[in-house]
């Protein structure tokens, strides 16, 4: 399978695999977002828990994939803020991290 017929297909399936957690409310109304969730963990200490529904075979293209979702959200938030909230409402995919003092 090429990594763009895993990304239009199986990883839309897979990345509903990861176990999420909510966000606080303030950060859902900061970044005005009220269906903000996120995956990940303190240094992705939830790696384990997070690939362990991925079939073996599939985990590099789908750690992959996480990679450029990851930097796509970021590049969208950080140099095209006037596309972002329109960015966001079409992908609604989940943030990575963890919450300490902000996301």
């Amino acid at each position: 399978m090429s990594i763009a017929n895993y990304f239009n297909q199986g990883f839309q399936r897979d990345i509903g695999k990861l176990q999420f957690s909510e966000v606080p409310q303030v950060l859902k109304d900061i970044l005005n977002d009220k269906d903000l969730i996120q995956f990940g963990g303190r240094n992705w200490s939830k790696v384990d828990t997070d690939l362990k529904d991925i079939d073996v075979e599939l985990r590099p293209m789908f750690v992959l994939c996480l990679f450029v979702l990851v930097a796509t959200d970021q590049c969208m938030q950080t140099y095209f803020k006037q596309h972002y909230a329109n960015w966001r409402a079409q992908t609604a995919y989940p943030k990575f991290g963890w919450i300490r003092f902000g996301l």
